[in-house]
């Protein structure tokens, strides 16, 4: 789960189009699959 946080948070800083809503989605995904 801590793998997967740091790697969308990653892909969160390199994309910078990436707006709120796609990130909490992206959280929540990362918990999910962890």
């Amino acid at each position: 789960m801590v793998i997967n946080l740091v790697v969308v948070v990653q892909s969160v800083e390199q994309a910078d189009w990436v707006t709120t809503p796609n990130l909490v989605a992206l959280l929540f995904l990362a918990m999910v699959t962890g």
